[in-house]
């Protein structure tokens, strides 16, 4: 885990143009809609810069879960179908059709109103007025707010699937993915950024379902296993890597298990001083599995360095390698104090075990596998 730069973009400075970016009276329904809550989102935005400051008494875990965002019923149905300048009157009258929206219009006979007549009356009635003339109750819920799938596709369609590479909601994706130091995913320090994470999950904080600051480059398995979890206590919250700096922090520990073949165990330091974030860390390593995901990882590094210690081990007269063991966990730390490889080495100068019997076994077990594939070498070469 390491901390990340915030992003240069608020949803302010890109919201106008990414409603603008798409054509089309598939897109306008929506768009109308989300034109009327803009405002709210922004506001949203500010609460939550706001609650991740030093100086706020509060924090993320003070948000409520929130499924549905209200559109003001004083608002026009004409404001939320975003017509088009250029529609026709029958183009109209069938998008009135196909979104069950003709019953606003009551007994009149749409085909007998001119298209300036029923622009008009569109812009004349009100969310409340229409509600009280339809009939269709799914229709009155997508006039009354927008929801949790209706946010999710348009953070899948304005923003991660759009092809246009010029698109402005495609470049703040991009941008975030390009916050991680090397495409080093910040959440564990180990997978390669391919996704984004939403910090708060899209689904039951829907009003951060495309504001930036609550989106984090992240790789996939993190994403996966971080899911739509959300622990809404201040000791249960996630580490944020744009606001959590723990580069000075000793927070992960590792030990030597004592058999063969040699294995390691991660976890969270219980020597951390700070309570909350102790437990915040627990929480974090847990759910995104990291010991699983450190300890495999070191059993594959350690054989990779095995000849090497026992050379480091013959080359001086059969002493432990404390020195160069010391040496790369120094060199390690240098640039991540908390890298599962440092903690490595960190076990193995921390285990009497290691130390005393098992670097002489090893030695045995190396000379006794290097001279087996030296007489199957020449076995073969013989008898092949």
């Amino acid at each position: 885990m390491y901390p990340i730069e915030f992003p240069n973009y608020s949803l302010e400075d890109f919201f106008d143009e990414m409603i603008a970016s798409k054509q089309g009276t598939a897109y306008n329904f929506l768009k109308g809609r989300l034109t009327l809550i803009k405002n709210q989102l922004i506001e949203k935005e500010n609460e939550y810069v706001e609650l991740t400051s030093s100086k706020s008494d509060s924090g993320l875990y003070d948000i409520e879960e929130n499924t549905k965002i209200l559109i003001s019923d004083k608002e026009s149905i004409g404001n939320i179908m975003k017509l088009s300048k250029n529609i026709s009157q029958e183009e109209l009258i069938n998008l009135l059709n196909e979104k069950k929206l003709s019953s606003i219009f009551q007994e009149t006979k749409l085909d007998e109103m001119s298209l300036v007549e029923i622009k008009s009356t569109l812009n004349n009635t009100s969310i409340k007025e229409a509600l009280n003339l339809i009939t269709d109750s799914n229709l009155k819920n997508i006039l009354s707010y927008i929801d949790s799938e209706a946010m999710k596709k348009v953070y899948e369609k304005y923003l991660v699937n759009t092809k246009e590479s010029q698109n402005i909601g495609r470049k703040v994706y991009e941008h975030v993915m390009l916050l991680s130091e090397n495409n080093l995913c910040p959440y564990c320090l180990q997978g390669t950024v391919s996704t984004v994470d939403h910090y708060l999950p899209k689904a039951y904080f829907i009003e951060y379902a495309i504001t930036p600051i609550n989106l984090l480059p992240c790789c996939f398995d993190c994403n996966k296993n971080k899911k739509d979890t959300r622990l809404l206590q201040e000791d249960k919250m996630f580490i944020n890597p744009y606001f959590d700096n723990l580069k000075d922090t000793r927070w992960l520990g590792c030990k030597v298990n004592e058999h063969w073949p040699i294995t390691f165990t991660y976890y969270v330091r219980e020597d951390i001083e700070d309570d909350i974030l102790k437990e915040r860390l627990k929480t974090h390593f847990r759910n995104l599995k990291l010991g699983s995901l450190y300890a495999s990882n070191a059993v594959t590094y350690f054989r990779g360095r095995i000849k090497e210690i026992v050379n480091e081990y013959n080359s001086n007269d059969l002493k432990p390698p404390i020195e160069s063991l010391r040496s790369s966990k120094e060199s390690i730390e240098d640039y991540n104090l908390n890298s599962w490889e440092a903690k490595i080495y960190e076990a193995l100068l921390n285990s009497n075990w290691f130390l005393e019997i098992a670097i002489e076994e090893l030695q045995e077990k190396y000379k006794v596998t290097r001279e087996y594939k030296v007489k199957n070498e020449l076995y073969e070469r013989w008898h092949g």
